[in-house]
């Protein structure tokens, strides 16, 4: 009975605010608010009013219980609101967490300071051995490459640049490197873009090796050139563009 009651009451309230709109005719003047600010006040009133109503007659003789959830949902609500308002330091949070448990993985840092002009800013974390093997992809295939600032260019190995689509057969290996295992010929190449996470160059110079020539592919400077600066700063090297 007394839920019906406070519903009758609830519509009541929705045609005094109907009544209400056609006297003041502009609520903006009147009252300091729009049309639907006013409304969503007066709709937000009303549905509280029944759903407070049918939650107080489900929950009569159990005040306890309605304390102890209304507690619950508050608490819900006001972690939600916190996760919320800080989301972008609990995401910088997770990718550093992320960045130990995946060495290699390019995480994308916030700038502080105001006054540079940098606009992308990833870190990646060695591995066990202390290397810089740094998820990349390289004309929109995913590489995996060891950062070398030894290389002058992006050095792909045959592997590699077949899974980039280089048409191998038109390569001329003409241009004299010297390697570990000593001096060797590899092909000259133009990728269309190489991108480290948020980080994208395009397009960049670089060399295709023999088969077998070359283990791993390397990062070198034709990308890292292309960067306002890069840095190792302990066990992570952080590439700024």
């Amino acid at each position: 009975m007394r839920s019906n009651t406070l519903t009758w009451f609830a519509c009541g309230l929705l045609i005094v605010a109907a009544i209400a709109f056609m006297v003041i005719g502009d609520p903006e003047t009147a009252l300091g608010i729009t049309d639907t600010e006013l409304a969503r006040l007066v709709t937000g009133t009303a549905l509280l009013i029944v759903i407070g109503s049918s939650l107080a007659i489900s929950y009569k003789g159990r005040g306890s219980l309605a304390l102890k959830q209304a507690v619950m949902w508050l608490g819900a609500t006001l972690f939600l609101v916190v996760i919320y308002t800080y989301r972008a330091e609990f995401q910088a949070a997770g990718n550093r967490v992320l960045g130990e448990l995946v060495p290699g993985t390019a995480i994308t840092l916030q700038n502080a300071d105001e006054n540079s002009t940098d606009t992308n800013i990833v870190a990646i974390t060695a591995d066990n051995a202390g290397q810089f093997s740094i998820s990349t992809t390289v004309n929109g295939t995913y590489v995996e490459m060891i950062l070398d600032t030894g290389a002058t260019q992006v050095v792909l190995t045959d592997f590699d640049a077949r899974r980039v689509n280089i048409n191998m057969d038109e390569l001329v290996f003409s241009v004299p490197v010297k390697t570990a295992n000593g001096t060797t010929k590899m092909a000259a190449v133009r990728f269309n873009d190489v991108s480290v996470g948020s980080i994208n160059v395009s397009p960049v110079r670089g060399l295709i090796a023999k088969p077998d020539d070359l283990g791993t592919s390397l990062l070198g400077m034709s990308f890292l050139k292309s960067l306002s600066s890069f840095e190792i700063r302990g066990n992570q090297v952080i590439l700024r563009r």
